[in-house]
């Protein structure tokens, strides 16, 4: 015969198990009363003498919102409104709420995944500011942050290639650039990371929506370090920050950064190729353009080495025009050059560069 306090054990132990897997988490206060254990005699699953007071316990995990299908937190609908998040469907079997944390200028940013917006998104502006965000660690194994812009429209470059008029100074950068991604190291402890956008004139028309993303430290999807670009596909395309296939100047000024390809498995070289190329010289003159002392201001370096080990050519890259190359250089990594301007007088409508890369296998 088994005691009536094991009865009651075993029924609140399968109920926990199975709210679980619901990503929720119930705490009942069990009653001692005669009929609640007969209750679990008699094969009934939950008694609600048996658990009068049951509180539920929403399980953080990510979600898709109703509206939009922005990347949100399942949390309870209590949580979600005090820590000034937005509301946007159900999750958890219908216990919480998917929760998108969209944050406005002057806003600090302190869950694992966000929206940086504009005051007025999706409106757009055109006024003179200087909007600031304070990104918080959600905790102390956070060692990256992920920025995807799926918006960013703000002043582009001028004549001389400088952002002058609008800047994005996390990485130094203005102008259109849907779809990019950048990934960001931070610095250890539980210090706070700051973006910032300033506008300076109020003739052109502005909107951003920046994804952010916390990444852990021992996370698979952490980029290795000082990669501000990480690609992890078998093949893809590497674009050059303001990148746009409409003729003119396009390409930045002061830009010195490493965009980086994981090697899948199996694979030991890659190869890359061109849709467009023009960093120097005139854009309409494709020439190409492949040693130190033709390359010393605006360039990409990729370092050529055989499969045998051996270097086998050069390493910087300019001019208008790319050749396709093969190297089984690791880290397989694209660096990118740019001086303080362009030089007017033989640098003409320089768009940047757009390079397709495919993995070889070994």
């Amino acid at each position: 015969m088994i005691p009536r306090n094991m009865e009651m054990m075993t029924a609140v132990a399968v109920t926990v198990v199975v709210s679980t897997l619901l990503n929720i988490i119930i705490v009942a206060s069990p009653s001692t009363t005669q009929s609640s254990v007969h209750g679990v005699r008699d094969g009934k699953f939950l008694n609600l003498q048996f658990l009068p007071f049951v509180t539920v316990k929403v399980q953080p995990k990510a979600c898709s919102s109703k509206s939009d299908n922005s990347t949100g937190t399942c949390t309870s609908r209590k949580d979600c409104t005090s820590q000034g998040g937005r509301a946007d469907g159900t999750c958890a079997n219908g216990y919480g709420v998917c929760c998108v944390y969209q944050k406005k200028c002057g806003e600090t940013v302190s869950q694992n995944c966000s929206y940086l917006v504009n005051d007025a998104y999706p409106d757009t502006f055109m006024t003179i500011d200087n909007c600031q965000y304070s990104i918080e660690k959600a905790n102390e194994n956070i060692c990256q942050l992920r920025l995807d812009f799926e918006t960013l429209r703000i002043q582009g470059p001028d004549n001389t290639t400088q952002c002058s008029e609008d800047t994005f100074t996390v990485v130094g950068t203005g102008g259109a650039n849907p779809t990019v991604i950048l990934y960001l190291d931070l610095a250890s402890g539980t210090g706070a990371a700051r973006v910032n956008i300033a506008t300076t004139t109020t003739t052109f028309p502005r909107s951003w929506r920046i994804k952010v993303t916390q990444i852990p430290c021992s996370s698979p999807s952490r980029a290795p370090p000082n990669c501000l670009q990480y690609f992890s596909e078998y093949s893809g395309t590497i674009k050059s920050f303001n990148y746009q296939t409409t003729d003119g100047i396009h390409q930045l000024a002061n830009q010195q950064y490493t965009a980086c390809i994981r090697a899948r498995e199996g694979f030991c070289g890659i190869k890359y190729t061109n849709d467009h190329f023009s960093m120097s010289l005139n854009a309409s003159n494709p020439t190409a353009n492949s040693t130190d002392s033709q390359c010393e201001n605006d360039f990409v370096l990729i370092p050529v080495v055989s499969k045998d080990g051996t270097v086998s050519g050069p390493d910087r890259y300019c001019g208008s025009d790319f050749a396709e190359l093969t190297t089984f250089s690791a880290p397989f990594e694209i660096r990118v050059v740019t001086d303080n301007a362009e030089n007017s007088t033989i640098d003409v409508n320089n768009r940047g560069f757009s390079l397709r890369y495919t993995q070889i296998p070994c």
